[in-house]
């Protein structure tokens, strides 16, 4: 049996049980407003994701009062002692 034969047989079967959706095709103005959707969400998040990874490395480096009477002070990154001894 071809393929489309059986395609058409299994789509009359379900189009008989009821199992097929309506789907409408957008027009051109509505499948634009779609992708400038879909971009600007996209853009959000790339944003959102550059800020996280340019803040990163300043937090490292930040001093917060407050913060260290809390006992939970961030500090720098220690420098390996093997680096700083003298040969």
């Amino acid at each position: 049996m071809k393929t489309d034969r059986r395609d058409a047989r299994v789509l009359a079967e379900m189009l008989a049980v009821g199992s097929v959706t309506e789907v409408r095709i957008p027009d051109p103005d509505e499948e634009a407003l779609r992708d400038l959707s879909r971009l600007r969400s996209g853009t959000a998040g790339d944003l959102a994701h550059a800020r996280q990874h340019f803040d990163e490395p300043a937090l490292q480096f930040t001093y917060d009062a407050d913060v260290e009477q809390a006992g939970t002070a961030h500090r720098a990154p220690q420098i390996p002692r093997a680096i700083t001894e003298d040969p």
